[in-house]
């Protein structure tokens, strides 16, 4: 009965996958080198926090101190305290695949 349950549960994934590819078709041949949204979307913003996250944890950077942006005195971590949970999963798929590719995939999840 469980095996049954864990095929039924599988297949229904897979479909709702299947689906998300389909709907979003020219994503799939492009999905390490662009990223889903318009040009002037929010794509690259949140590209942006995902490449930060990986960076500092990588560089032994504080998470939610980014000095790099608003300079010469950075951004406090009050503005990026529910970044991290947002983007939770895309940037420890930031560590194993370029930044568009765990972009896409976090989107399409």
């Amino acid at each position: 009965m469980r095996k049954h349950r864990f095929v039924r549960h599988g297949a229904v994934v897979l479909f709702y996958l299947l689906l998300a590819i389909i709907i979003t078709f020219p994503l799939i041949l492009n999905f390490s080198s662009a990223f889903a949204g318009f040009e002037y979307s929010d794509a690259y913003e949140d590209a942006r926090h995902i490449w930060w996250f990986t960076y500092a944890l990588r560089q032994g950077q504080p998470l939610f101190f980014q000095p790099l942006l608003a300079y010469p005195n950075g951004i406090e971590g009050v503005t990026l305290q529910a970044n991290l949970l947002q983007y939770f999963p895309a940037w420890l798929f930031a560590f194993v695949m370029p930044l568009p590719a765990a972009h896409n995939l976090h989107m399409l999840l």
